[in-house]
């Protein structure tokens, strides 16, 4: 059990934010706190004795002394919890902004044994799982394990013993409260569940459009919008673990005010001066130490049995990717780019096998043949999103090391016959490109698509635009990064032929290189100066 927590924390410290760790001290702090308070509530009960002979003036100063220990040990415990909320709220977003940064940290679309369902898993529930099954566990063994030796010393110091069983009227009280608040907590608990199933589905377009993102060089604009979302979540479980123990907190109350009208009782009426204050020792003792054992309890249970939700994710964030070269690398004088005996291999299956290309500067070339022949692969090498297993890459005849080719991307940009688009308006679906009002006008007129605004809505979920709409959205989108290379596996094959012809004319103008992989045959013969055919 010490090995397993030690190689826990190792890994937390690696990959859980500075805040979340620093909030863990802060716990730990607040647990010695209490438990110190603890210890001399006791004390205080223990001294707070009429039939001892002292003076009332002296017993009524224990009780002052004690109500006000007890005030603190409150206000101590409320800070207490909220820190502890705080550790494991952070903890989840850090764990969250950590696996999709990993995500967009491995270089290439097809290097990860992590599909994307297995990484949505990851941050939708095994991250959850891991902050609430092992390192809420952990907190609660670390700080009342604190808190309840400090509480067992001053019982052995003061000489008592844990041997009275109260607190069924705390546990009915905690229940009947629970139950009087249940309905609003469940409401903060809904609106937890609708924040999480916008974040899964910002994850699913993020997945989704990776080979765009990484083609765009947009990471740290969708890793910004993913924090967003990440963050409102965190503020909600912050706000519903806060209201789920208001419960706890009032019965704590309660049990303040009935000591004191315990002691007023004692001090007004000198005929109950039976009610013995080691009723109060025994009480308080009972109160206090018995949550702290089955914390303890319940956490080292939870701990051994959610345990895998660690395993999967340290295994994710400790792939590694290669990543041997910080050379730059870029199309500004650019003429050729010469794939020379290239073979490229995906998920152990060799599918380009020692092919030869050249890619001229403003010059249109077809990618042609058939169906399963490797054009869509071989145009993901081509666009620096796969690496090649071998062969050689020359830029205006240097040759440039393969592994540094995809620094290239967003000057060579990919478009997939499957357009990325997320829900939102058209201006959103430029992905923080700045574009004005008239030069967007200029490029959906370009496109034949002039009905939609910069502010209207695009519903993904409904489909509110065709298909073909979307493949110009995504053309728009790319001519706004101004690409050197434009790479386009079939993505005109929704767009009517004359808006098709009009794009190609506009391209052949701006002078862009464009690899053009296509089924129209008759298209490619007509635009295309070179057409490589795949066999």
């Amino acid at each position: 059990m010490k090995t397993q927590i030690s190689i826990i924390y190792k890994f937390l410290r690696k990959y859980l934010p500075l805040k979340s760790q620093l909030f863990f001290l802060l716990l730990i702090f607040f647990s010695i706190l209490i438990g110190l308070l603890d210890f001399f509530s006791i004390y205080f009960l223990q001294n707070f004795n009429s039939e001892s002979g002292v003076s009332i003036s002296l017993n009524h100063k224990y009780v002052i002394y004690f109500m006000i220990n007890f005030t603190a040990l409150f206000l101590f415990k409320l800070i207490h919890l909220i820190i502890n909320r705080l550790v494991l709220v952070t903890s989840e977003e850090g764990l969250c902004n950590e696996i999709i940064k990993k995500n967009f940290l491995n270089r290439y679309i097809d290097t990860s044994d992590n599909s994307d369902s297995s990484i949505v898993n990851l941050i939708t529930y095994e991250s959850k799982r891991l902050t609430n099954s092992v390192i809420k566990p952990i907190n609660l063994m670390f700080s009342s394990s604190l808190m309840l030796s400090l509480i067992v010393t001053g019982l052995i110091i003061f000489g008592y013993s844990l041997t009275l069983i109260i607190g069924a009227l705390g546990t009915f009280l905690l229940f009947i409260i629970y139950m009087s608040i249940k309905k609003k907590f469940d409401f903060f608990n809904k609106n937890l569940t609708n924040k999480n199933n916008e974040r899964t589905k910002n994850i699913l377009d993020i997945l989704k459009g990776s080979m765009a993102i990484k083609s765009y060089k947009l990471e740290n604009f969708f890793f910004s919008d993913f924090k967003i979302s990440n963050y409102q979540i965190k503020k909600l479980s912050l706000l519903s673990e806060l209201y789920q123990q208001v419960p706890v907190k009032l019965v704590e109350l309660f049990i303040i005010i009935l000591i004191f009208l315990f002691y007023l009782l004692n001090y007004f009426y000198s005929s109950t001066d039976n009610l013995k204050i080691d009723f109060f020792v025994y009480f308080y003792a009972f109160y206090r130490s018995y949550p702290l054992v089955k914390d303890i309890y319940g956490a080292f249970s939870n701990f051994q049995n959610n345990k895998e939700s660690y395993v999967q994710i340290k295994k994710y964030l400790d792939e590694k990717f290669d990543d041997s070269s910080d050379k730059n690398l870029n199309l500004k004088s650019f003429n050729k780019i010469s794939f020379k005996n290239i073979s490229i291999q995906r998920k152990r299956k060799k599918i380009i096998n020692n092919l030869s290309v050249d890619i001229k500067k403003s010059k249109f070339m077809g990618i042609s043949g058939k169906s399963g022949s490797g054009k869509t692969t071989l145009a993901l090498a081509l666009s620096g999103l796969i690496n090649i297993s071998s062969g050689s890459i020359y830029l205006n005849n240097t040759k440039i090391d393969h592994k540094i080719f995809y620094k290239l991307r967003k000057e060579i940009i990919y478009l997939s016959e499957n357009p990325f688009i997320v829900s939102g308006t058209l201006e959103k679906n430029m992905f923080g490109m700045s574009i004005s009002n008239k030069k967007l006008k200029d490029y959906l007129k370009l496109v034949n698509f002039e009905q939609i605004k910069k502010h209207d809505y695009i519903n993904t979920d409904n489909d509110n635009i065709s298909y073909g709409q979307k493949q110009k959205i995504a053309l728009i989108r790319s001519l706004l990064f101004k690409p050197k290379i434009l790479i386009l596996d079939e993505a005109l094959n929704g767009i009517d032929l004359k808006s098709m012809s009009k794009i190609l004319n506009f391209l052949k103008k701006q002078n862009i290189t464009v690899l053009l992989i296509t089924h129209n045959i008759s298209v490619m013969k007509k635009y295309c100066e070179d057409i490589l055919k795949i066999n």
